[in-house]
């Protein structure tokens, strides 16, 4: 759950950090992200780390709100075109996915590494090769008058949405021929 809580408050981190950033940008913009998001990442890690019994469902509620995320890198003009309806929508499908994290845990816990492994991943790569798909998030939820986000979904962004796909196929396969038989932490106990 901490290595979970570290790049999830990293990520959302650095994605307030991009929407917010003036014109001019940040002085000394390298250390103000580096530092924000390492702080924000480390604090996220020990808070899931020490309640993990809060977090181990959070973990399905992160991996909905990316699958919508996720939905909607597809198209040129994300899908939903309002701001508010994807805001809406990933909270909700977030929610779902708590939810079910309690009836059918393992389940959720296996598909939320796996998609979020794979999506990370791919995001990194991304930070590498500049294939344009960490613009889509960008331009998700641009509020910012200064940042004229252009994304644009062409071949290269077809690959790397494939290859999470692909990431997170293989995931699933070993990680139930790896996991057979094992549950996690938390146990419903029925009233008797």
């Amino acid at each position: 759950m901490g290595s979970v809580g570290l790049v999830f408050g990293g990520f959302l981190t650095w994605l307030f950090l991009t929407l917010a950033e003036p014109k001019a940008g940040y002085p000394h913009g390298p250390v103000v992200y580096l530092v924000s998001m390492i702080g924000a990442g480390l604090a996220t890690a020990v808070v899931s780390m020490f309640f993990w019994k809060l977090t181990l469902p959070g973990l399905g509620g992160l991996a909905g709100t990316m699958l919508g995320f996720y939905i909607w890198l597809w198209k040129d003009d994300h899908v939903l075109s309002n701001l508010l309806a994807r805001v809406f929508v990933a909270c909700g499908v977030g929610v779902v996915l708590f939810v079910l994290t309690y009836l059918v845990e393992a389940l959720i816990v296996v598909w939320s590494t796996s998609f979020l492994g794979g999506f990370f991943v791919v995001l990194g790569l991304d930070v590498l090769l500049h294939t344009g798909l960490l613009q889509g998030i960008r331009a998700l939820f641009n509020v910012n008058p200064y940042s004229h986000i252009h994304y644009h979904v062409d071949n290269k962004v077809y690959g790397m949405l494939a290859a999470t796909l692909a990431m997170m196929v293989f995931s699933i396969i070993w990680q139930c021929i790896r996991y057979r038989g094992h549950r996690f932490g938390m146990v419903l106990v029925p009233n008797v």
